[in-house]
């Protein structure tokens, strides 16, 4: 422990990454940076390249979407979400992503999320499951443009 009596602010605390690119107050420098952010989490394992199928790539391809769906990124090892091919086997992500959608659809948002918010410390719940339910819509559409069911 430091010691130190700090009160750290986020303030996109509650914002999904598309709603933080849409809030940018600088678009034409964030158009001409964006694509250049890395969010895979192989992104070591395939040589550097960004996989796009690993929950951070969805993640961050349905915030690309959400803020302006012809800046789509590529340069995907892997770019349609759906494709089968030799190696989708090796990638639940998608899989997990679209069946959490499907689930938070059919049996509400609460009921997916069950005791996860239920941290004492945590505080006030609401604007956390918002933005969950927020994120989600963000991953749905994702996979509604690429055929993923």
């Amino acid at each position: 422990m430091a010691g130190l009596r700090i009160n750290l602010i986020n303030p996109y605390e509650h914002a999904t990454k598309g709603e933080m690119l849409i809030s940018c107050k600088n678009q034409p420098l964030l158009k001409s940076l964006a694509a250049q952010s890395v969010s895979c989490g192989r992104y070591r394992v395939f040589n550097y390249h960004q996989c796009g199928r690993c929950v951070p790539c969805q993640v961050r391809r349905a915030a690309f979407r959400a803020w302006d769906a012809s800046l789509d990124t590529t340069g995907y090892v892997y770019e349609p979400l759906g494709k089968a091919d030799a190696d989708h086997a090796k990638f639940d992500d998608v899989r997990s992503v679209g069946m959490a959608v499907q689930e938070v659809s059919s049996a509400g948002l609460r009921a997916w999320l069950g005791p996860a918010l239920a941290y004492p410390r945590m505080g006030y719940a609401a604007p956390i499951i918002d933005l969950v339910k927020r994120g989600l819509d963000e991953l749905a559409a994702l996979h509604k443009h690429y055929g993923v069911r």
